[in-house]
């Protein structure tokens, strides 16, 4: 049935900002920073192939992500490459990250791969058919769930050893999402379609029929969310209770987001982003100009962070206003992912990650400009920063060093209007350089590794 040939020794815990699909076992998309106030993009790395895979995050700020192409590459939070790593087949879904700095991912081939912080190669699991191009595995203490083909797995993260497999009723292609004890799975072909719950040992506790699709479930607050094919929203509570069943305005192929309040935020193809409260009332709607795959990422604030078929990524209040919106190269497919800072990165057709933060350097469509009150930075030595203002002579004041919680750390007055000298703090890690003159506040970001 199964092939075991390596060792797993690490297990995936909450120390990574974003270390799977979706942040978290229950794929509630939701985190406690905020995400970027406006449309500055930090980087742009070249990923030398299309990808539907989402971003995740490391600890230290380390983004991976697969492609199309058969790479899981890691990128450093400068945009640099760290390494890329080829899998032999396309790597579709999100990756996700372990204590220890592995990454595992699932493949087109069939196989889950692991390869450490470095880039090299630990081992495969080798599974009875190809896992669905939208399955990224999650890792819940000493258990990895992965869905393949027709089959949900359950495998040994100590010893790479297949603990069982639960037989669905069709074909999944989504990922399974965990709470205490149940794991929670879709299937979509060639039907009837059902949303199952199957308990930690392996046994199916309850499932029911729904239209399918490539929704993955969400668990949040004793409730199960899933999109469907046939345009509704279903909601289940533990039980297979039915919460509530909502038919929006097209297929729903996006996995829900549920934030810290309560509300479910979900895209569908109708080309419109809906927020639903926790009885199924429609709150507001968003209207974009494409379908809406990609899953939402709710920052502290409620805002909800997305990308659409019509090259954009958005960013809409809790409210449902926008707030701001980046236009990028093709259609997106990837679901964002926010860093511990609130840096946001996204994936995208045209062969690019994107990263979106506080202080970036360019605002959407602009051109690298240096002749406006702004300011660069320079690492001297890794002991000492030289901070050089361009634009009217006097224009800033103040100059701080903040780390990724705001604190400030160093804070000195501008007494050069060309430029001056800041020395370093010995801690390694994202911080934010910060000029301000008491009206306006202009922030980059500041990788110190």
């Amino acid at each position: 049935m199964s092939e075991c040939i390596f060792f797993l020794a690490a297990v995936l815990f909450s120390v990574h900002p974003w270390p799977m699909f979706q942040k978290d076992l229950g794929h509630t998309g939701s985190t406690d920073v905020n995400g970027p106030a406006g449309s500055s993009l930090l980087w742009k790395f070249s990923l030398g192939s299309t990808t539907s895979s989402s971003p995740v995050v490391a600890e230290n700020g380390t983004v991976y992500i697969g492609t199309n192409s058969g790479y899981i590459i890691a990128v450093k939070p400068d945009g640099s490459e760290s390494w890329r790593f080829n899998t032999g087949a396309p790597v579709n879904a999100a990756p996700a990250i372990f204590t220890s700095g592995d990454v595992c991912a699932g493949t087109s081939a069939g196989e889950l791969v692991v390869v450490n912080s470095a880039g090299a190669e630990k081992g495969r699991f080798k599974a009875s058919g190809q896992f669905a191009a939208s399955s990224s595995p999650i890792v819940d203490g000493t258990s990895i769930y992965i869905a393949s083909d027709s089959n949900l797995y359950c495998i040994n993260a100590s010893t790479a050893k297949q603990q069982w497999l639960f037989r669905t009723s069709g074909s999944v292609d989504a990922s399974p999402a965990k709470s205490t004890n149940y794991i929670y799975i879709t299937t979509w072909w060639p039907g009837p379609n059902y949303i199952h719950s199957v308990s930690s040992s392996g046994s199916g506790f309850w499932q029911k029929e729904m239209g399918g699709g490539k929704s993955s479930p969400t668990y949040a607050n004793q409730v199960i969310y899933a999109g469907s094919n046939d345009s509704y929203l279903y909601a289940y509570n533990t039980s297979g209770g039915i919460a509530f069943k909502k038919l929006l305005g097209g297929r729903i192929t996006a996995s829900p987001a549920v934030a810290p309040d309560g509300r479910i935020l979900v895209g569908a193809w109708d080309s419109t982003f809906y927020c639903l409260d926790s009885k199924g009332d429609i709150l507001w709607k968003f209207s974009t100009k494409g379908i809406i795959e990609s899953s939402a990422a709710v920052d502290a604030s409620g805002t909800a962070y997305f990308g659409c078929a019509d090259s954009t990524v958005y960013a809409v209040s809790a409210s449902g206003d926008e707030k701001w919106r980046y236009k990028t190269g093709h259609r997106i497919i990837s679901s964002p992912a926010l860093g511990a800072d609130g840096t946001l990165y996204i994936g995208c057709w045209d062969q690019n990650l994107y990263a979106i933060g506080p202080g970036g350097g360019l605002a959407e469509d602009a051109e690298p400009c240096i002749n406006t009150n702004d300011f660069r930075i320079e690492i001297l030595n890794g002991a000492c920063m030289k901070v050089s203002f361009s634009g009217r002579n006097g224009f800033w004041k103040t100059i701080r060093l903040v780390d990724v919680s705001g604190r400030t750390l160093i804070s000195e007055d501008i007494n050069s209007t060309d430029e001056m000298y800041v020395k370093l703090p010995r801690s390694k890690g994202v911080f934010f350089v910060v000029a301000e003159n008491g009206r306006e506040t202009n922030a980059k970001k500041l990788v110190l590794l």
